[in-house]
């Protein structure tokens, strides 16, 4: 593990706010973490691998503080620490749980808007049924929002799952030829209209969202379900690892999403560069 795998930027905001109450799934435990501190380690971490040193940088505490909040959530299975192959005196963090949802701090909640649902006649057709499921899943998240429960790690995870499953139905020899028979299958089930804007880095543009459109603006991107199932598409398409980071949405006041697609080594090296760079 090299000290450029890592994503942690100053230029790269955290997920979400360190008042955050984020809960983990390990193989033998849920656990809840309120700490604020514990907070902001997970939220770095949970990016990618990470040295100590970012991690105390961007907290703006003590070594020893950090380093205790460390030893606390390796010993609930949390995270893992490595040490660095080229320095034996550096460690680096990374995440060994699952994240399985948040409890968002009342600050930041959102207040539900008003939807509108087409009226369905007896004998729907594929569309109806899309706007029905879509406003199904704008109520249910609107909902969890207003009470200030985030379950993007759940829909990112399901994502995940899903677009595994769809991996081999898309799969083509080129990206272009995988973005098609994306573009292809979300049109015919009315989720979106899909295009490739650009090959250097890979992007993909979805507009009329159905994850995402109907939502109220929260300043922050809010298409979980769509970013794993991007990653796993071209995880598997590129036979490596990816990171999909969503530049743009429609809850950030968008009016598009657009998703980049890196492979995770690249984007930890871009990273890295760019911080030692503005250094």
């Amino acid at each position: 593990m090299q000290e450029a795998d890592f994503l942690n930027n100053a230029e790269y905001p955290l997920d979400s706010p360190t008042e955050d109450v984020l809960f983990f799934s390990t193989r033998h435990k849920k656990v809840a973490i309120s700490s604020p501190v514990k907070v902001l380690i997970l939220n770095l971490v949970k990016r990618g691998p990470t040295p100590l040193e970012i991690v105390v940088e961007r907290s703006g505490k003590a070594k020893s503080t950090i380093t205790k909040h460390v030893q606390d959530l390796e010993e609930a299975g949390l995270i893992a620490t490595h040490t660095n192959p080229d320095d034996n005196r550096r460690r680096i963090l990374t995440l060994s749980a699952d994240e399985i949802g948040r409890l968002t701090a009342p600050e930041s909640r959102v207040r539900p808007g008003i939807y509108y649902i087409p009226k369905l006649h007896s004998s729907f057709d594929g569309e109806e049924i899309a706007r029905f499921f879509r406003f199904l899943l704008v109520s249910f998240r609107v909902k969890a929002m207003a009470i200030g429960i985030n379950i993007d790690p759940v829909l990112k995870q399901a994502g995940i799952h899903i677009g595994e499953v769809l991996a081999p139905v898309v799969a083509d020899e080129s990206i272009e030829g995988v973005v098609k028979k994306i573009a292809q299958f979300w049109e015919m089930h009315h989720l979106g209209t899909v295009a490739l804007r650009s090959t250097s880095p890979l992007s993909i543009e979805v507009r009329d969202c159905f994850e995402c459109k109907d939502l109220p603006v929260t300043g922050h991107e809010a298409c979980p379900f769509d970013n794993g199932v991007i990653t796993a598409i071209f995880s598997d398409h590129l036979k490596s690892p990816v990171t999909v980071v969503e530049e743009e949405c429609y809850s950030k006041g968008n009016d598009r999403c657009l998703f980049v697609i890196t492979r995770s080594s690249e984007h930890s090296s871009l990273v890295a560069g760019t911080k030692e760079s503005g250094q």
